[in-house]
């Protein structure tokens, strides 16, 4: 087939066809996302899609996903999911997060047996966020942030600057030596990896390589 397709039980599905494969034909299954629940709530006035999904108990991990990337965001939960419990809270908007205290006033308890939250942040412009996060660090175990490399020393300025911060994996693609210079001066609070991708690290060509330390990431720090 050209293209994947839902197949039954909500499994996406790719054939190779015999002429391909010496006149054997091959299916390719992949189960569908495990979305317990999707709904729209109002946070400080304005509307985000939610979606909760993985384990229904378990480390809980909030993602902060940007709409325009679907394909990336569903790439990165599929792998978080068998895992982790889940929450992706997406929005058009990624110009701005609202700060994490509003996040949690406005999402009910997160899933999870866990007695604080990982946040993963795709989009750009994060240092506004992080620089909030003080107010809610009893909250929040550990950060991701899938920083653009120009990003990087901004995120780096606005870890710094905040009160109280939480242990910080900076995942991005194709960095300087000199960023990577100001990254280890942070090395106490900081993880940083990088990848040889000219791209977006919030991307399907990126994560697929940022996934396995992510993992391991939130593995150590919310265990």
């Amino acid at each position: 087939s050209k293209q994947v397709s839902d197949g039954a039980d909500g499994k996406r599905v790719f054939f190779l066809h015999p002429r391909s494969t010496h006149g054997v034909l091959v299916e390719f299954c992949q189960s569908a996302r495990s979305v317990l629940d999707e709904r729209v709530v109002d946070i400080s006035g304005e509307s985000f899609t939610i979606q909760r999904g993985g384990l229904r108990s378990g480390r809980s991990v909030l993602l902060l996903a940007p709409e325009g990337d679907r394909s990336a965001t569903d790439l990165l939960a599929r792998a978080l999911e068998p895992a982790f419990a889940l929450t992706a809270l997406v929005r058009r908007d990624t110009q701005r997060w609202p700060a994490p205290v509003e996040l949690f006033d406005g999402i009910d308890a997160l899933p999870g047996t866990s007695g604080r939250t990982a946040i993963l942040v795709g989009g750009h412009n994060h240092e506004e966020f992080l620089r909030q996060i003080g107010p809610a660090r009893q909250l929040v175990s550990s950060v991701v942030a899938f920083t653009p490399a120009p990003d990087v020393l901004g995120v780096l300025s606005a870890i710094e600057s905040t009160a109280v911060i939480p242990r910080t994996l900076l995942a991005t693609t194709g960095l300087s030596a000199p960023v990577h210079v100001a990254a280890s001066r942070h090395s106490s609070f900081v993880d940083l990896v990088t990848v040889p991708v000219q791209d977006n690290p919030y991307s399907t060509r990126s994560l697929p390589l940022l996934i396995p330390t992510v993992k391991w990431f939130l593995n150590r720090e919310i265990s």
